[in-house]
């Protein structure tokens, strides 16, 4: 990852991700016989990939409901810089959006900063410096778009220690302790 900028003042309210892995869920078909009682977006989200992240502090932080495509992308990123199994040969050379990204502007950071409760879904931040415009600036991504940029850019990826507090407050007042298990 790249080394952290001098401009990075809030650093202290950031942790660092420092592994990721896409997780793919089982395929639909091997589930087992659904009930008409269960809600097809519930069904939906189920089937979709993960990003489970290490953070510096050793706790994990995960993101679900990403589309299968940038999850794909995600994983490809990962590998090639595992191995060498992708070869130069095979690469495709048509730019994706990520890709565009990095080819105009530095990637500096991005960071995961919030949470929209009307939608359930993360906000990232994605710190760059276009090429030739001077400053800096911030966009707000779909997270799991974010990353793949980060990814590509080898730039540091962060979490919000707020929102990580956030999230463990509202999981703790959710989630009663025998959710999940029938009773017999």
């Amino acid at each position: 990852m790249s080394n952290e900028n001098d401009d990075f003042f809030e650093r202290e309210k950031y942790l660092r991700v420092v592994k990721i892995r896409p997780l793919f869920p089982v395929p639909l078909m091997t589930l087992p016989p659904i009930s008409p009682i269960i809600n097809p977006t519930v069904l939906s989200s189920i089937t979709k990939p993960v990003l489970e992240m290490k953070l510096e502090d050793g706790s994990t932080f995960r993101m679900g409901g990403i589309p299968q495509n940038i999850a794909l992308e995600i994983w490809e990123v990962l590998e090639k810089r595992r191995s060498s199994r992708f070869s130069a040969e095979n690469i495709d050379p048509r730019l994706t959006l990520s890709q565009v990204i990095i080819e105009l502007a530095e990637v500096r950071r991005v960071r995961i900063t919030d949470i929209l409760p009307q939608y359930n879904v993360y906000v990232a931040e994605v710190d760059i410096l276009p090429e030739g415009f001077g400053k800096p600036i911030t966009l707000q991504m779909v997270p799991s778009h974010a990353i793949l940029v980060a990814l590509r850019a080898d730039a540091d990826i962060f979490v919000s220690k707020q929102l990580l507090i956030n999230i463990r407050e509202e999981e703790a007042e959710e989630i009663p302790s025998d959710e999940g298990f029938y009773d017999l």
